[in-house]
């Protein structure tokens, strides 16, 4: 999926807990969500999932998208 179009999270924007977290989400309050990965759109050295920023969820962009989790 790299490179593919990045990923808008559930996460909000900030610095992780130095707590050790197994599935760490960030800040609990904040303004801006997490996108991570690259898009076709983007330099190669984005297209790590690792790689995450914050973005202002109201704005819109061509290569941002979303994946949907099923749960049981």
């Amino acid at each position: 999926m790299a490179g593919n179009v990045e990923q808008w999270c559930g996460d909000l924007g900030g610095a992780y807990t130095k707590a050790g977290v197994i599935e760490p989400t960030g800040p609990v309050t904040g303004f801006n969500r997490i996108r991570r990965g690259g898009s076709w759109g983007n330099n190669k050295v984005f297209h790590r999932s690792a790689y995450r920023y914050g973005s202002d969820p109201n704005d819109y962009y061509y290569d941002v998208g979303f994946a949907v989790f099923l749960f049981r």
